[in-house]
């Protein structure tokens, strides 16, 4: 979650990405690093380059500043794209990249500075294996909501 303390502010995750192997460009390609944030006036997906913040999307609405914002970022595969939302629904977007990325990226907060904005908690998760479950775990076992697997029971009881 974050706050957005000003008009001014932006913030959000910096998402670099590696370009899956090609036969036309091979396996060792530049990143894409892509900036997915909150400010004022809605959601926003941008470009990093030599030349500043290329965008690449907006979800339009203004944000109110007196409430923190649960911001949901995913990353899904075939064909690779991003998902930006409100944990709140109603506002997001989902921008198409324009080639196929590794699933595994490199993720941190970021925050343009451009006015105060506050981080209060943030979490990370693989969607493909949901939080509770092991991919190692057969599928006949039992998980209970703790996430502890329970003993087989006894033969015969």
């Amino acid at each position: 979650a974050l706050q957005l303390c000003e008009p001014s502010a932006e913030a959000g995750f910096c998402v670099c990405l590696v370009p899956s192997p090609s036969d036309w460009a091979g396996v060792s390609r530049p990143p894409e690093v892509l900036i997915a944030y909150a400010a004022a006036d809605g959601l926003h997906l941008a470009r990093a380059s030599e030349r500043g913040r290329e965008a690449l999307a907006h979800a339009e609405c203004q944000l109110d500043l007196s409430v923190p914002l649960l911001c949901v970022l995913e990353l899904r595969p075939k064909p690779s794209r991003i998902r930006l939302a409100l944990g709140t629904g109603g506002l997001e977007f989902e921008h198409t990249l324009r080639e196929e990325c590794d699933l595994e990226v490199f993720t941190w907060l970021w925050d343009s500075r451009r006015g105060e904005a506050l981080f209060f908690d943030c979490a990370f998760s693989e969607l493909m294996h949901p939080a509770g479950q092991d991919s190692s775990v057969h599928s006949g076992d039992q998980r209970p909501a703790g996430g502890h697997l329970e003993p087989p029971p006894l033969a015969g009881s």
